[in-house]
């Protein structure tokens, strides 16, 4: 039972980072890298402040998640890409 319980825990937890990341990447886009600020964040993904701070030190603790989610969601297109023939189809 432990087990099953620790187990929906950490789900709970990574779907809390995971929204608030998703969240981060629109509020960036939308604001900027330097505009937003935690406040921002949280009210976008309804979450309260201290939830935020389970996760990240900080605004730019975020954009570092942020942004490596960008980097390893542009990879996974590029290598899906890869098996296209036509040049065109690639880009």
């Amino acid at each position: 039972m432990d087990a099953r319980r620790a187990e929906l825990g950490m789900a709970r937890r990574d779907r809390t980072r995971a929204l608030l990341v998703e969240t981060a990447l629109r509020v960036f886009a939308r604001m900027g890298p330097d505009a937003p600020n935690v406040d921002d964040f949280t009210a976008e993904a309804g979450v309260a402040r201290g939830t935020f701070y389970n996760y990240f030190d900080g605004r730019e603790d975020l954009l570092v998640a942020v942004a490596t989610l960008a980097a390893e969601r542009m990879e996974a297109e590029r290598m899906r890409s890869q098996g296209l023939a036509d040049p065109a189809e690639r880009m």
